[in-house]
């Protein structure tokens, strides 16, 4: 068995990897162009707005997402569990989506209402893409557990490229970009993945038993409650180290033309860490999901070899980003910003990157229904960083990002010695030099080109 598996996870983790650096090659290069030809301003209100909405998406998510890994096993033991266990909760997700693109819609306007920004059509293509997102992202989750990964690969791909798309061809038709245009977009581009996405998911429902042996009880039913909203919780409280929350944050306190900066390294950082995320993350919950029930020498073995595939991605990233540090961050911050910006860059991307250093560990908790540990952990971490940043309330943004890393650093300790005393999980920090070698041959070239 666990070879069968660990094939299936190097073979999602190949695919996941040709999708996440073809996705974040192609949404780099539009960033970098949309940040030459837009005021920093423009800039960083778009991209206060698309933190906004996706960070909309995540909280209506209640945890969805993160349960689909720990449950697949009854979703996908018939076509009535699958009904009446999965479906059932996406129709309430779309219905709740909805409603949070109405309010996200009125926050905006409320907010940026100088702007004259959010028309009713404006404001109906902001809900729309709402429901779009988050009904695409958890039938991509589910199709991700299955280990569909080549499908979803290439879905993902080509809708970034018909984002791309439209949004150059209206330049090189009108002449401008506005946000109205990125919007409606990114709306066709997610429809287009929805629809695909959607049809995947129906022909592999079409090989689901017509019954289970076994049906589903409402016991099952109260856990994936239960299992939601401590997840969701855990999520909401993830969000403080997020970049959907600080770059908002940073547009209130220092203003669009700070936030437009933060928003173009956080675009070329999230390419980085996104790349990570869609070749560890998703694997890794899949392969976690069909362990679920085995003993602990497995799990074990499992977490073992993830570990080792997560460190060795870390390398790589690492080194990538040494080599090109000056290209990827310094270059880019310095244009028509201060150089005081510098530090407080570092120490965000320091902040964002630390974010995925416990992905392992937390993909390996909400599998074992256990997602309430890493909410206590958090709300201790944040009632710390909030008593410290209150303080200090003169404390400029260095300060208070600096303080903010640290306490990533503890809690990752903390986490990683828990985890050994439960379950005797501990991480795997083998090298593998292949990887080692190709994050470097990519970090020349790319070092190349970019000169």
């Amino acid at each position: 068995m666990m070879t069968d598996l660990y094939t299936k996870f190097i073979r999602g983790v190949r695919w996941n990897t040709f999708e996440a650096i073809s996705y974040y090659a192609l949404y780099s290069l539009h960033n970098i162009a949309l940040f030459a030809i837009l005021e920093p301003g423009v800039y960083g209100l778009s991209g206060t707005i698309l933190s906004l909405l996706y960070l909309t998406v995540m909280i209506t998510n209640i945890g969805f997402d993160q349960t689909i890994g720990p449950f697949f096993s009854y979703y996908s033991s018939s076509r009535d569990s699958f009904k009446h266990l999965f479906l059932y909760q996406l129709v309430i997700q779309m219905v709740l989506l909805g409603l949070s693109g109405t309010f996200l819609v009125g926050l905006l306007g409320s907010w940026f209402s100088t702007y004259q920004l959010i028309s009713v059509g404006t404001g109906s293509v902001i809900v729309a893409t709402v429901i779009s997102e988050g009904v695409k992202r958890s039938t991509r989750t589910l199709m991700q557990v299955s280990f569909k990964n080549k499908a979803t690969s290439l879905i993902e791909v080509t809708s970034m490229i018909l984002y791309g798309s439209i949004v150059w061809s209206w330049y090189l038709l009108v002449g401008q970009i506005t946000i109205p245009v990125l919007l409606s977009a990114l709306l066709i581009s997610s429809l287009a993945g929805l629809m695909s996405i959607g049809t995947l998911t129906m022909r592999w429902y079409q090989y689901l038993p017509a019954q289970a042996s076994t049906r589903y009880t409402q016991s099952i039913r109260n856990r994936i409650i239960k299992s939601r909203l401590v997840s969701w919780a855990y999520g909401i409280t993830q969000q403080l180290f997020s970049s959907n929350t600080i770059i908002p944050l940073i547009a209130t306190h220092a203003g669009l033309q700070q936030a437009g900066t933060f928003t173009m390294i956080n675009s070329l950082v999230s390419s980085i860490t996104g790349i990570f995320n869609k070749i560890a993350g998703y694997p890794s919950l899949a392969a976690l999901a069909h362990t679920k029930y085995q003993s602990i020498p497995v799990k074990q073995e499992t977490f073992r070899f993830i570990s080792t595939e997560i460190m060795n991605i870390m390398y790589s990233i690492g080194l990538f980003i040494a080599i090109n540090r000056h290209t990827l961050i310094t270059r880019q911050a310095l244009k028509g910003a201060s150089p005081d910006l510098i530090v407080p860059i570092y120490l965000y991307i320091g902040i964002i990157l630390l974010e995925y250093a416990i992905i392992g560990y937390e993909k390996f908790y909400l599998n074992e229904e256990k997602p309430e540990y890493l909410v206590g952990m958090h709300i201790g971490i944040i009632a710390i960083a909030c008593g410290i940043i209150m303080t200090g309330s003169s404390w400029g943004l260095t300060t208070i990002l600096g303080t903010l890393a640290c306490i990533r650093i503890l809690s990752f300790v903390a986490l990683a010695a828990l985890s050994y005393r439960h379950w005797g999980i501990r991480p795997s920090l083998k090298v593998k030099p292949l990887y080692l070698i190709i994050s470097a041959l990519s970090a020349l070239i790319f070092l190349l080109i970019a000169r």
